[in-house]
């Protein structure tokens, strides 16, 4: 293990001492033995076009199971998906898996407030599981996953089997206690619970706009207070997904708010509220016009909706702004909308526009497949969520132990989005010859990576404090890009590291990026 040192980053050299002798002004300059960075070499990256396995993003894989006949997912299956190229059922491409969704039926529990212990330790294990496959979860809860027919004239028909608000409540309160236990594996908690297949439509307690022609307040606020209860339960670098970008309306403005609300602020990204913490799963992503209502007003009590081409473009123009600080996924549900979903009318664009991390390989393969076919895969596959990649450096050449050196690094971001989750930065530094390794970590807030938009030019630029007690001899510089979230159990592991899309500074074994240099250290 390497010896982590939090010593200052220091940018100023002198510190200036003033005062008054006799009534005369005497300033003494007083400066650091160490505060030569001295000679400096710069190093220049090359870029790689490889589909990267990093964490928390790209095509995810669903796993479904009741509670009633739970089927656990494998360590097994899931290394298998994570390190072996597969075809999607129905699918024409080839894809590795990182990231699951894995939803829960809880049809035991439909009419009772207690979970059975068995269930939580069915929950438990799969975390667990997942933690020893190096992959991440997005998780869903709800109570149906079979829409029920009838005589009611539609394709879907009530009562459509989800539970009471008091239950899911007291679902969400107990286990959110597994998933706060786990939630350096978790990627996101879609909301879920309301409706069938947890899609927050088709609901027999907390308003069927089918049989209502619209959403009253008091479903509103029963839908608010349900997302609420699991923002509250979790910690807060736990983000949370909603089906309708009009509820992430709703949520943030009151029932009655028009579909022109105010997105999420920049000024308010990543800074822990409630609202900085809502993102969107569109499960019929390119479906049509509105993604089969996703872009859709469903009204209040004092207005009934209205939908036409400018509702949806107003709720588009909500989404493509809100999303740029919030988590997005989904997949697509319908070929119906061809060729606008293909990529010849700009789909990567789109993909872009709205910030997509994820997206579903496995449903709808007819959409998926027309993108193998049109030859825009390869950069979905790529760029989906994140792409960091390294564009230039420049590094002190030599340094005292205890000293000064010079860092600066420039990077780019490739991908549709920033990454969505905290991450840790930490500069490297192994002796060549013993590989005694010691770590310098940088300041989260100042290098907070889920501000790193594809727009921004990043630079890390600090003169750093180099540990005391570094021997003398010849170190290779690395950055290391680390998941310390839930006490850091998972930051030391290759599988949950960030790589940077640059050719030959991977290194596998470790999770780190080399920075193509060496600096001497001297006593």
């Amino acid at each position: 293990m390497f010896k982590k040192f939090y010593g200052p980053v220091i940018n100023a050299a002198c510190l200036i001492k003033s005062f008054l002798v006799l009534g005369l002004c005497l300033v003494l300059f007083s400066c650091s033995l160490n505060s030569s960075t001295g000679p400096t070499h710069q190093v220049k990256y090359t870029v790689s076009d490889e589909d990267i396995m990093n964490p928390g993003r790209g095509f995810y894989y669903p796993y479904a199971t009741k509670a009633s006949s739970f089927e656990a997912v494998t360590e097994e299956e899931l290394l298998r998906l994570r390190n072996t190229y597969s075809t999607p059922v129905g699918g024409n491409y080839q894809i590795r898996h990182g990231l699951f969704l894995r939803q829960y039926i809880l049809d035991s529990f439909v009419n009772t407030k207690e979970l059975s212990e068995t269930f939580l330790q069915q929950l438990q294990r799969d975390f667990d599981t997942a933690r020893k496959a190096g992959v991440k979860f997005i998780v869903r809860f709800s109570y149906n996953n079979v829409p029920p027919t009838g005589d009611c004239g539609s394709w879907i028909c009530p009562p459509y089997g989800d539970a009471s608000k008091d239950i899911v409540l007291a679902h969400i309160e107990q286990v959110s206690e597994v998933l706060s236990q786990n939630h350096d594996v978790l990627l996101t908690w879609q909301a879920g619970f309301i409706g069938t297949w947890g899609e927050m439509m088709f609901t027999d307690h907390f308003g069927d706009f089918d049989a209502q022609g619209r959403i009253y307040n008091e479903n509103w606020d029963d839908r608010v207070e349900m997302v609420k209860a699991i923002l509250d339960s979790v910690p807060k670098d736990i983000t949370v997904q909603v089906r309708k970008p009009q509820l992430i309306q709703k949520f943030m403005h009151g029932p009655e708010a028009p579909v022109t609300a105010a997105p999420l602020h920049e000024l308010q990204a990543f800074n822990g509220s409630d609202a900085s913490r809502l993102g969107l799963y569109n499960d019929c992503f390119l479906a049509t016009s509105d993604d089969w209502g996703t872009f859709a007003d469903y009204g209040s009590s004092a207005k009934a909706p209205v939908n036409n081409d400018k509702v949806v473009n107003a709720l588009k123009t909500h989404q493509a702004q809100h999303s740029r600080y919030t988590i997005v996924g989904g997949e697509t549900c319908d070929d119906g909308y061809s060729p606008q979903n293909n990529c010849s009318h700009n789909v990567v664009d789109i993909i872009d526009r709205f910030n997509y991390t994820y997206l579903n390989s496995a449903y709808n393969n007819q959409v998926n497949n027309d993108w193998q076919d049109e030859g825009c895969m390869s950069d979905i596959k790529r760029r989906l969520g994140y792409r960091l990649s390294m564009v230039k450096g420049e590094f002190s050449s030599a340094a005292n132990a205890g000293g000064l050196m010079l860092f600066s690094l420039d990077i780019e971001n490739l991908g549709f989005t920033s990454p969505m989750f905290p991450m840790q930065l930490r500069v490297i530094f192994t002796h060549n010859t013993s590989g005694q390794e010691y770590a310098v970590v940088l300041d989260s807030e100042r290098y907070d990576i889920r501000s790193w938009r594809p727009e921004s030019n990043v630079r890390i630029e600090e003169t750093l404090q180099l540990p005391a007690s570094m021997e003398k001899g010849q170190y290779h510089l690395s950055l290391h890009i680390a998941d310390v979230s839930n006490g850091g159990i998972i930051s030391h592991r290759p599988e949950y590291s960030i790589q940077f899309a640059n050719q030959g500074t991977w290194q596998p074994q470790k999770g780190y990026n080399s920075l193509l240099h060496s600096i001497q250290v001297n006593n």
